[in-house]
């Protein structure tokens, strides 16, 4: 697996905004939270694997001008992952990222305001692209517990890492909650396990 995919998955986790429409699936970052989510995956032969992620927010950091929320994301249970370091900053045009492994790069738009059932947007960052829909509200069983009203984003991403699809779903006042998606032909699934 790329550690790349998991910045992907990461941004889904750690989207927050207090300002325009849908922010409700957006809450917004504070220094000190946490999201844990547990999951599998099917690795070699056919082996399930089980994983775990952590995303934390830290403090806050000035990168041109802006400031940005410094967010690590660990993942466990998967060989060759590192810690994955995305800075987050929100406005009115919506959620801005800078991948912390490629800060060259700069800032990109990755959730655009407003966001509500019918909206498509693409992101383009580094060697990949990625179409995203939000088509529609479901409820949502996790290990922390059940979520009505989730709002449901499908995602596909082509490029260097191959191709990518799923499913985020996202909770009122919480953020993402669960993502079911296929790196490739193998089916990776994570769910929210605590928050704090």
């Amino acid at each position: 697996m790329r550690p790349w995919i998991f910045g992907l998955v990461a941004s889904f986790a750690i989207a927050g905004c207090s300002r325009g429409t849908g922010s409700e699936y957006y809450p917004p970052l504070k220094s000190g939270s946490q999201l844990r989510y547990v999951g599998q995956y099917t690795g070699t032969f056919g082996a399930v694997q089980r994983t775990e992620m952590v995303t934390r927010v830290e403090d806050e950091e000035r990168i041109n001008d802006h400031a940005y929320w410094r967010v690590v994301t660990v993942v466990t249970g998967m060989p060759d992952m590192t810690p994955q370091v995305t800075y987050a900053r929100f406005d009115s045009a919506g959620m801005h990222l800078i991948d912390g492994a490629h800060r060259a790069f700069g800032e990109y738009l990755d959730v655009p305001f407003p966001v509500a059932v019918g909206t498509s947007w693409i992101v383009s960052r580094d060697r990949d692209t990625t179409l995203f829909s939000a088509v529609g509200i479901e409820s949502v069983e996790t290990l922390a517990k059940r979520f009505d009203d989730c709002l449901k984003i499908h995602f596909t991403s082509w490029g260097q890492s191959g191709a990518i699809n799923g499913d985020s779903y996202r909770a009122r006042g919480i953020g993402e909650v669960k993502v079911a998606m296929h790196i490739g032909n193998i089916p990776f699934e994570y769910t929210l396990a605590s928050e704090k």
